[in-house]
């Protein structure tokens, strides 16, 4: 328990700082956190990856986040089919002041091999942020929207609407899940499965 509690006292006092790294407290799995990469595309890894979009932000809109709800699909709609195409009744309002954070997955490629017979790469992490959780985006038209507000000026993003599925091009019986684990909102479990591709999520939390 003292190691935990001496673990713990080291990374919040890593994160603190590093002011680059935000309001993320505490790392734990497969997830590793980056410096602004130069282009998401080209940052491979077996391990999800995050990094700290903009800080202290003012919503210039409302903002719509996406309910990574379980459902059913029929067989012949298996493929293209994503629980992330779903929104919260209520969009993060205008004004709100909100912390960003961009989470992926982005296997590393191999040359000459038939997408269906790529090797199924799997991560889980959990990320803990100071503030609580306001949204995830994970719908690739959305996040797609969203870059030129969150994003990073010299990041190159997805130009395509990579999306997250349910199930699972390679596995019927899986799903990309993003989940919040506590009452008070602020821890974030993440499961991804991908073989190619990069599967992304954005992470909106509350700010001072």
């Amino acid at each position: 328990m003292k190691k935990k509690i001496l673990l713990f006292s080291l990374l919040l006092a890593f994160f603190n700082a590093h002011p680059s790294y935000g309001e993320i407290v505490n790392l734990e799995g497969d997830i590793q956190l980056l410096e602004s990469p130069e282009s998401v595309l080209n940052q491979e890894s077996s391990e999800l990856q995050i990094f700290v979009e903009k800080q202290n932000f003012i919503l210039p809109q409302d903002i719509w986040t996406n309910v990574p709800v379980t459902i059913d699909v029929p067989l012949r709609w298996r493929g293209w089919f994503s629980q992330w195409m779903y929104r919260e009744t209520n969009p993060i309002p205008r004004g709100t002041r909100v912390n960003s954070y961009y989470i992926y997955l982005n296997p590393v490629k191999i040359e000459n091999v038939p997408r269906k017979e790529l090797p199924v790469i799997t991560a889980t992490g959990t990320v803990t942020f100071s503030k609580p959780i306001l949204g995830v985006i994970g719908w690739g038209e959305h996040l797609i929207e969203t870059n030129p507000i969150f994003g990073l000026e010299g990041v190159e993003y997805s130009r395509v609407g990579n999306r997250l599925d349910a199930p699972n091009y390679w596995d019927m019986t899986k799903s990309d899940k993003a989940i919040i684990m506590d009452t008070e909102g602020k821890v974030l479990q993440i499961d991804f499965l991908s073989a190619d591709g990069v599967d992304p999520i954005r992470v909106i939390t509350k700010s001072d």
